[in-house]
């Protein structure tokens, strides 16, 4: 943050945002009026990640789809692919094992079609949510199906740890994963992109876990030979950083040749510097022209405090316009009001936001008093839910009205 801004934070020279939306004269920031408009009336984003354990049924995505265009969403993040697995018609993967409760086992229709059908009929965006890297959970490895599970057919793919050890079934993380230095295991992710892109009206293609486990993967012997080979003078995580943001700027390309327009999306784990320094994203690298459109930082916290830090971290790094929020409305489950404050933070000073998850989200929907779920967060804040231009004035006012409540916040200033 500039000097300027941090100084009038501290000495509250920038008026608050509360002003302009209570009727007051619009805060001032060098001399011209802010310009508040309406969340109904922009571009931000208004989404809800959609799990793969949160659909059963085609009669079960109509029912989710009308409660988000109804609460006032204009975002789908539906997963796709969870551990190597499709809940799509793929010739690359098997079925999810959740669709049936068997791995492999066509459930006799199409998770993404009908998803993709219903939201455009409501005006809704949808995006294809794939987890990345992960290969398999739990302790019990996939049974043969057709196609093969990657993780038995290629199980040179796993991470190993610096000491060579290769990942386990039933690990602490949760997922085994695959090597993002292996060309083979970026070949195959990039093949179940386009095979999505060209089959698929999508409007855009969501990655999840597009990262290390942390940085003590991957020391497998096809990254570390790459390594040695190709590398000058920078470290281990940065070559495996650059790997993963080749491979995604290769993405882009090829996936909007097929259709002009897709979003391309990424979560990032909450803190940016977490980020490049512990799970090798380089959100600045994939938010680059023609790459991301957005990252979607999981500021998963019940701290107003803390979520603006976050928020100023990656704002600082990357620009306002180039961020939307997560917010996991779990950390907040009883207090809507924190959750409302997360939500009038994303659109001040972010591009909108992302629940985690659609269970989550209705229960928030049904504590602001059902249907449209903005104008219950209005009235639970006894404000107008209004949005500037995101810009670094408005995350000081951001900063400067969670100061004034948590004066301690003055302190996550650099």
């Amino acid at each position: 943050m500039s000097a300027l801004l941090t100084a009038a934070l501290f000495f509250g020279l920038l008026p608050p945002a509360a002003g302009a939306q209570s009727g007051n004269p619009p805060p001032v920031v060098d001399g011209t009026p802010v310009r508040w408009r309406s969340v109904r009336d922009t571009t931000h984003v208004r989404g809800v990640w959609v799990t793969r354990w949160e659909y059963r049924s085609p009669e079960g995505i109509e029912a989710l789809l009308d409660e988000a265009a109804t609460a006032g969403l204009t975002d789908i993040f539906f997963q796709v692919r969870g551990r190597g697995d499709a809940f799509y018609r793929s010739h690359l993967e098997p079925w999810g094992e959740e669709l049936t409760g068997r791995l492999g086992i066509d459930p006799g229709w199409d998770p993404l079609a009908v998803a993709l059908d219903g939201a455009h009929r409501r005006g809704l965006r949808l995006h294809a949510w794939i987890n990345t890297f992960p290969l398999w959970s739990g302790a019990v490895p996939p049974p043969e199906t057709t196609p093969r599970h990657i993780l038995l057919e290629h199980p040179e793919w796993v991470m190993t740890d610096r000491a060579g050890r290769i990942q386990r079934l039933g690990n602490r993380f949760g997922y085994v994963s695959a090597a993002p230095g292996n060309p083979a295991v970026q070949d195959h992710i990039r093949a179940v992109v386009l095979d999505i892109v060209d089959s698929y009206p999508v409007d855009g293609i969501h990655f999840d876990y597009i990262r290390l486990p942390d940085q003590d993967y991957s020391y497998d012997a096809v990254s570390r030979a790459r390594y040695l080979r190709e590398s000058v003078d920078e470290t281990y995580l940065q070559w495996q950083a650059d790997r993963i943001s080749g491979m995604v700027r290769r993405i882009a390309v090829e996936s909007r040749a097929l259709r002009p327009g897709l979003v391309l999306t990424a979560a990032v784990v909450n803190h940016y510097y977490r980020a490049i320094g512990i799970f090798a994203q380089d959100p600045v690298a994939w938010t680059e022209p023609g790459v991301f459109d957005y990252v979607i930082p999981m500021a998963y916290t019940p701290s107003p405090a803390e979520f603006a830090d976050m928020l100023q971290g990656y704002a600082e790094a990357l620009g306002p316009e180039r961020m939307v929020m997560g917010i996991n409305l779990d950390e907040v489950p009883d207090d809507p009001a924190a959750a409302a404050e997360q939500v009038h933070m994303s659109l001040e000073a972010a591009g909108g936001h992302v629940f985690f998850s659609l269970g989550s989200f209705r229960r928030l929907v049904l504590q602001a008093g059902g249907g449209d779920l903005y104008a219950g967060l209005e009235r639970l804040q006894g404000r107008p839910l209004r949005v500037a231009q995101p810009d670094r004035e408005a995350l000081a006012r951001i900063l400067l009205r969670v100061a004034r409540r948590m004066p301690m916040v003055l302190f996550l200033l650099p």
